[in-house]
């Protein structure tokens, strides 16, 4: 299977931490590019774009040679329950109506089931507070399918996995990224109409958290890389 290898980028800067651990804005956006190697398969998905948004906290995301890598941490001190979206990740693919699938004069079913690899660790700990000490953090992944003459909304899949779950004081937790996964399954119809135009599909990952008292969230001390790959839509019976 060809790997992911996106075009060399700007080395990026990693943000120094500050002594408090206190968390602070980065420039929000940053777009990449990365070209994978295309077989020309009849109803194969091909990268178009992709972008980072790193919302909150002192991380960030570089587009290298070998991958997407993430490095960075966020961290809580002595304060109240702080929750929302750490960084996101999001790849859009694209199928044009020359390489669509046959379709018969009714609605056929189709299935999307993209991989990728993500390797690395994420850490978390919680420090010494007389009140309440979180560190949680969620695995966010979803496909949105786009297509038809407005580009609406024809199928959606979503899944959350917890990779940290801290909730007593002076607790440390190192969790493995999954490795070689798989996106949730998407189901979605097409018709002879819908195959007349672009069918595009938008990966997202995204990590949630939470924090409370004393607690911080790592991808240290090695950086967090992902690796993405074209895969095929199929012909399906399965109904959603």
């Amino acid at each position: 299977m060809p790997g992911c290898r996106p075009v060399a980028g700007r080395q990026t800067r990693w943000p120094s931490f500050s002594p408090k651990g206190r968390s602070r804005s980065l420039p929000p956006t940053r777009s990449g590019r990365c070209p994978l190697e295309r077989s020309g398969a009849t109803g194969e998905m091909w990268f178009a774009s992709a972008q980072s948004a790193v919302l909150t906290g002192q991380t960030e995301v570089a587009w290298l040679r070998d991958g997407i890598r993430l490095r960075g941490r966020i961290s809580r001190s002595n304060g109240d329950l702080w929750q929302g979206t750490m960084l996101l990740i999001s790849v859009l693919y694209v199928l044009s109506p020359d390489r669509m699938p046959a379709v018969g004069p009714g609605r056929d079913r189709f299935i999307s089931v993209p991989f990728c690899q993500f390797v690395g660790d994420i850490y978390g700990n919680t420090g010494d507070h007389s009140g309440d000490n979180w560190s949680k953090c969620w695995l966010i992944s979803s496909q949105t399918v786009r297509g038809g003459p407005q580009q609406s909304v024809i199928g959606t899949a979503v899944n959350t996995r917890n990779l940290i779950n801290l909730s007593q004081g002076n607790q440390l937790q190192r969790a493995e990224l999954p490795g070689a996964m798989a996106f949730p399954v998407a189901l979605f119809g097409m018709n002879r109409e819908t195959t007349r135009h672009p069918l595009t599909i938008t990966l997202d990952l995204r990590f949630t958290f939470q924090l409370e008292g004393i607690a911080d969230l790592a991808f240290l001390p090695y950086e967090t890389i992902l690796r993405l790959w074209h895969w095929t839509i199929a012909r399906t019976s399965i109904q959603p």
